[in-house]
């Protein structure tokens, strides 16, 4: 089940059931891989203002295994590794607010592979992490009106750290990555900022000691961060 809430009025909306239906047992591609699961890790909410409709949008991935009813013989380890590995088929569906249903639509050829943070919504699109298969990070659009995926590659990090990883935030009503390099015990920050599909670097923070996750920006250009006593560091921005 999933639903609405809207923290203004403190009301809920169940949204109608899903509109994609549970494959069957045997995977439809594969036939020796077995469903093992169901979930609904990335979902989106946002307001397509060219109808002024509130959707929501998610995708619903398939988790499969090598099915232990079905023999197979391998070709070598490798190919015996990878069964062993779950393989996860994906399709995506989109509710509309104003018509109080739901639809099915073509999945991207790239999906969601960040778990921790939820999606990033400006201006009528949607955005999350995803990576092709050689591991190169990419980011993932979708535009609440025309209904299309896209995608946009993350800015180039230069120099000489290694050590690194990046998040989507919002900054000033526009998609940001902050870059966050590993230093020893510490971390220094590299804000990125795009318009129309061009990266600049907005700010660098140097080195904060005890810090080990950027949580978000807040609406006055603070910064919000978890240390390692899991307690919120607030760094201004604008200062």
């Amino acid at each position: 089940m999933a639903a609405l809430w809207n923290p203004s009025t403190r009301e809920f909306k169940i949204l109608p059931p899903s509109s994609i239906q549970r494959p069957p047992y045997l995977s439809p591609m594969e036939g020796n891989l077995a469903l093992y699961g169901v979930s609904f890790d990335h979902a989106a909410l946002g307001f397509d203002s060219k109808t002024n409709d509130y959707k929501v949008m998610r995708f619903v991935s398939f988790i499969y295994y090598h099915s232990p009813f079905v023999t197979r013989t391998f070709v070598n380890i490798e190919e015996e590794q990878r069964y062993a590995y779950p393989h996860y088929e994906f399709q995506v569906e989109l509710y509309s607010s104003r018509s109080d249903s739901r639809k099915e639509i073509p999945c991207p050829h790239y999906t969601p592979t960040d778990l921790i943070l939820g999606n990033n919504y400006v201006g009528g699109i949607c955005y999350w992490k995803t990576m092709t298969e050689t591991y190169l990070g990419l980011i993932l659009l979708f535009d609440l009106a025309n209904q299309k995926f896209s995608i946009l590659p993350f800015p180039e990090i230069s120099g000489s750290c290694l050590h690194y990883y990046d998040n989507l935030l919002m900054f000033n009503g526009s998609l940001s990555v902050i870059v966050c390099l590993l230093e020893g015990t510490g971390m220094s920050f590299d804000l990125w900022v795009t318009s129309e599909g061009v990266w600049t670097k907005q700010f660098n923070i140097k080195y904060i000691s005890g810090v080990v996750h950027p949580l978000g920006v807040g609406k006055n250009g603070e910064l919000f961060l978890r240390d390692t006593n899991n307690e919120i560091v607030l760094f201004d921005l604008s200062t």
